[in-house]
């Protein structure tokens, strides 16, 4: 049984805006930027998975397919499905501020820009790192899957079988944006959003020309 896990890459995303100086810059991400429920944030990062259908295949368990007595004929034999091959494919989506004219502006204000920048792809990447057990967790899960069927006819089970084992692989998918979501709210409040991880625009800067 392989139950391959797949990246397909990254992209990044951007929400542009104008500002004079960095308290501007402030309103204009609070503005612009995404939002939940904990509020408005600079940047995001979305991850998105499923099963890939191009390669999926679904077998009966060795042994499983047997006949049983004093049972309706409806359901006379048995089966087990299990997923015998399969990928798990993800994608990481990142939405980023993207100040156009700050290279206008005066050194310093450029420097904390650059700096707080940098500080905040740490802060987003560790929301990748804090997703990866969660969609390991779901690899296992499919390797675990095991759905019977019953027919008239052996073929008739081992098709039933296979048909609701197809089925359940949505339904075993249906909490992924939920446990997703828990660890990163809990990755969150390790480090108040960033903030510990100097994920926080410093308005206050040295004055100096823009050279």
């Amino acid at each position: 049984m392989a139950i391959t896990l797949s990246s397909l890459g990254e992209t990044t995303r951007h929400y542009s805006f104008t500002a004079a100086t960095l308290e501007e810059a402030v309103r204009q991400m609070q503005r612009l930027g995404p939002r939940d429920g904990d509020g408005h944030h600079s940047a995001s990062c979305d991850i998105q998975a499923g099963v890939s259908l191009q390669n999926l295949q679904i077998g009966i368990v060795p042994g499983t397919v047997i006949e049983t007595p004093n049972v309706p004929a409806e359901m006379r034999w048995s089966a087990t499905a299990a997923i015998t091959q399969a990928t798990l494919e993800y994608r990481v989506i990142f939405l980023f501020p993207q100040w156009t004219n700050v290279g206008t502006l005066s050194r310093p204000v450029q420097n904390e820009w650059r700096r707080y920048t940098g500080c905040l792809w740490t802060h987003e990447r560790g929301h990748v790192r804090a997703a990866m057990p969660v969609i390991r967790q779901y690899v296992r899960q499919y390797e675990r899957l095991r759905i019977g069927g019953a027919g008239r006819t052996r073929q008739a089970a081992e098709e039933t079988a296979q048909r609701d084992c197809r089925s359940q692989i949505t339904s075993v998918f249906s909490l992924f944006a939920h446990d997703t979501q828990q660890a990163s709210d809990r990755y969150d409040r390790s480090n108040r959003h960033g903030r510990t991880q100097g994920a926080q625009l410093r308005t206050r800067t040295a004055r100096g020309s823009r050279h």
